[in-house]
């Protein structure tokens, strides 16, 4: 989250009308994140996010909400809470504000666990969310999630220019990488909805409890090993090291509910490398490669990611996958 687009009070309480929503006791600015604005709005009883959709066009928010709409009919099936966007009184779920799109959710309580906050017991409690999710949605009919191999393409095309310019040596080992990784993806792999983005703030907990999982931006059809693999590198990794105890918690919580089949142990560490290529070529464009002032804070260091490669032939040794 970061205030990209500056609001006014008076804009904001324009925003909100078509949702049929008074003016709020308090409006803050929420300055965390990369991608889009957040302002938390708090009632008297109930607190509120208003987003603005800073990245995506219309028909890239449509799937989105294909999405929210799935999460919103296995909801029951699930031990925790989705943020689902709110309607406005003519039934859309966003308001345009020029070429952007606001939307409003109700804000989960809880709060976010980080490096040693997140004990290997939290970490086996997302294990289990996440192959509940997984199992409740396997097969579904959706778009692909926004880093499919198509999508991190994309990126790496987007960014390739001023990567040669800036880092030579580094486009050419990722050019090596992407190259591998398209030659090697797995096929008739278990899929279906995967949030492909599980950070730790994007993780609620209510005491050991986890209440909420946020953020379905990047959410879409794919592989579970990803969804597994971009959790293993957020979550069970302290920014020098793979915590084994966590990964295996995790591993645990999640093979409680949905165990691996023989395909996905065989491609387990394909998807490793794969997620760590995610992460190295977003931070390369949201950070050390963006045109003009960078927003976001902190500054997320790719080159801990190319550390990462180095790391995840030991790591699949350690957990015998």
């Amino acid at each position: 989250m970061a205030l990209y687009t500056r609001l006014t009070r008076q804009q904001i309480l324009n925003l909100l009308k078509p949702f049929g929503f008074d003016a709020p006791q308090k409006i803050r600015g929420v300055l965390e994140g990369t991608v889009n604005t957040f302002y938390e709005l708090t009632y008297p009883k109930k607190s509120y996010f208003l987003r603005v959709d800073e990245v995506a066009d219309l028909k890239r928010l449509k799937n989105e909400l294909r999405v929210f709409d799935l999460l919103e009919r296995v909801q029951k099936r699930l031990s925790f809470k989705t943020t689902l966007p709110l309607q406005t009184k003519k039934g859309k779920y966003y308001v345009p504000l020029g070429k952007k799109y606001v939307l409003l959710f109700e804000k989960i309580h809880g709060a976010s666990y980080f490096h040693h906050r997140l004990m290997g017991a939290h970490l086996y409690r997302i294990g289990r969310a996440l192959a509940e999710l997984h199992q409740s949605t396997k097969n579904c009919r959706l778009p692909p999630h926004r880093f499919n191999f198509p999508g991190l393409e994309s990126v790496y095309r987007e960014i390739l220019l001023r990567l040669k310019k800036r880092h030579p040596t580094v486009a050419l080992d990722i050019g090596q990488w992407m190259s591998w990784l398209k030659k090697n993806e797995p096929k008739g792999v278990p899929s279906g909805l995967i949030h492909a983005d599980l950070f730790p703030e994007n993780l609620l907990f209510v005491r050991d409890r986890l209440e909420g999982i946020l953020d379905y931006e990047a959410a879409g059809f794919g592989s579970c090993l990803f969804d597994i693999a971009v959790t293993l590198h957020a979550c069970c990794h302290d920014g020098k090291n793979f915590s084994i105890e966590k990964c295996l918690r995790f591993l645990r919580g999640y093979q409680s509910v949905r165990k691996l089949t023989a395909k996905e142990i065989k491609s387990f560490e394909y998807y490793l490398y794969q997620s760590a290529i995610r992460f190295l070529l977003t931070r390369l464009r949201d950070f050390e490669l963006k045109p003009g002032p960078v927003k976001a804070k902190p500054f997320k260091d790719y080159r801990e990611y190319l550390r990462r490669f180095a790391e995840i032939p030991p790591l699949v040794k350690v957990l015998k996958i």
